[in-house]
């Protein structure tokens, strides 16, 4: 697990404990968010796999 991998890890903690506790950000707007960083994880694993086999 990269430095990388961790800090999304607790962004994506932080989005769903606010989107769950707090009124505002509405529901839609946490699932965008997380959606934007899964989208965001997975191009930045995908540049990582030449690095990691070349």
């Amino acid at each position: 697990m990269s430095s990388f991998d961790f800090a999304i890890t607790i962004v994506v903690g932080s989005v769903i404990a606010s989107t769950m506790v707090m009124a505002n950000p509405p529901l839609l707007e946490g699932v965008v968010a997380l959606m934007t960083l899964f989208a965001l994880q997975f191009v930045v694993s995908v540049g990582r796999l030449p690095l990691l086999h070349g």
